[in-house]
């Protein structure tokens, strides 16, 4: 018969917590790492809303769920749950990846006086960092005292960390960066690009640029769309095909109209299948002014596309200026179009920076090196976590030269920074 509490003998485990029911990038970087951190031999469970995309995604990949709802800024439904998981079922670190949640997590570790709070930054500038008046100073007063109860805050890019640390200077020594990571692409089945070009009207031997991104006003959708009626110019065949959905769908159309643009730019809609749109373009071309991680950038890396982006936000840390692509002054069409004219000018060029892309990604960006990141920050604030390591099977080979010092000067780091705030 087991004895009460035994499970206290085990490791701790990690619960991933959101109160978000849509399925976006936040959602994606969960699932991505509560999948490489179980390859790592860490228990892992996923906290969200229970009618969410992310409760059927654990479901399709064996995850173990915990229902959570969301019921405002101080969720005291949230805190009580999270106390009571704390108490039964011996979870060591609560990694919330909201405000809302940090605020749950951080509570709830308080109370119980057990597991340690993380929190993840996922935003260079986040919904309360824009408000004004007597709210501004409320919400300011909130995050310093959930602040000062969060062990550990992860930033995904030194974008996301410069931008958290102008708001919040005082928790310098508690915030890291741990880039986001994705499952390589090119593990999955891709559709033969002929039949994807042939279902989006782009002809085999047409130049083909290639866009994913939900269709709202911060990702400037409008500045790509002029930069490609000037790139028509020179390349009458070019076709640019923009997949995603969001509130401008409507307008951009009409904008497509207007510039009598139909036979060469079109709104695709959402595709399940990214991965072999991006597979069959030639390039991939972003305008968002500041991305602060930009999943997108992996994907194509992945790929093996050369890319066309912003030079705002964290697009610089992720792309070599020149070696995998173009970096543009944000809002800039005409610096757009020149970008887009040198992948064009010269393909032999562009496949070398597409696959100068990929072996940055293998080497930087898999979701097995956030994982192991990941694992590091966890373990400089709970004990009796496993090693952050992986067999080497399960690293992409290309990967393995550079892992070792990337990890230790990580690891060294985050000792830094735990011995500093202690």
């Amino acid at each position: 018969m087991p004895l009460p509490n035994a499970h206290l003998s085990a490791p701790p485990k990690i619960l991933l917590l959101t109160d978000a029911d849509v399925w976006a990038g936040t959602e994606r970087h969960m699932l991505d790492l509560a999948l490489a951190l179980r390859g790592c031999g860490q228990s892992v469970a996923i906290a969200a809303p229970q009618i969410s995309v992310l409760q059927e995604k654990c479901a399709q990949n064996g995850l173990e769920f915990v229902a959570i709802e969301k019921n405002g800024l101080f969720d005291r439904a949230a805190i009580r749950e999270l106390q009571r998981l704390l108490k039964s079922q011996n979870f060591g670190v609560i990694h919330a990846h909201n405000g809302r949640t940090q605020l749950s997590a951080a509570l709830a570790c308080a109370l119980t006086r057990r597991g340690k709070a993380v929190f993840t930054q996922h935003f260079i500038s986040p919904s309360h960092s824009q408000m004004s008046g007597p709210k501004a100073g409320l919400y300011a007063l909130v995050h310093a005292v959930i602040g000062q109860r969060t062990h550990r805050i992860v930033a995904i890019s030194e974008a996301v960390k410069a931008a958290y640390l102008e708001r919040s200077p005082r928790f310098e020594n508690k915030t890291i960066v741990v880039p986001n990571g994705i499952d390589d692409p090119q593990k999955t089945p891709l559709e033969d690009a002929t039949i994807v070009r042939k279902r989006h009207a782009v002809a085999p031997d047409a130049p083909f640029v290639a866009c994913a991104a939900r269709l709202e006003i911060e990702k400037e959708i409008h500045v790509l769309i002029a930069a490609f009626e000037r790139v028509l110019e020179g390349w009458p065949a070019a076709q640019l095909r923009i997949a995603g959905t969001g509130e401008l769908r409507d307008e951009l159309e009409n904008l497509i109209r207007q510039k009598n643009l139909e036979k060469n730019v079109r709104l695709v809609g959402f595709l399940d299948d990214v991965f072999s749109f991006f597979a069959a373009a030639d390039a991939v071309a972003l305008p968002a002014p500041a991305e602060p991680f930009g999943l997108v950038f992996l994907e194509a890396m992945a790929l093996e596309k050369p890319l066309v982006a912003c030079s705002g936000g964290a697009a610089p840390e992720i792309i070599v200026e020149g070696q995998t692509g173009f970096l543009v002054p944000p809002s800039d069409s005409a610096a757009m179009v020149r970008a887009i004219e040198k992948l064009l000018q010269n393909p032999a060029n562009a496949r070398q920076m597409g696959l100068a892309g990929r072996a940055r990604f293998l080497k930087f960006y898999t979701r097995e090196h956030m994982a192991r990141a990941t694992l590091e920050v966890y373990r400089s604030v709970a004990s009796r976590l496993p090693e952050a390591a992986l067999p080497e099977a399960a690293l992409p080979e290309a990967a393995l030269p550079e892992t070792a010092p990337l990890e230790n000067e990580a690891r060294r780091e985050i000792e830094i920074k735990a011995e500093a705030s202690a």
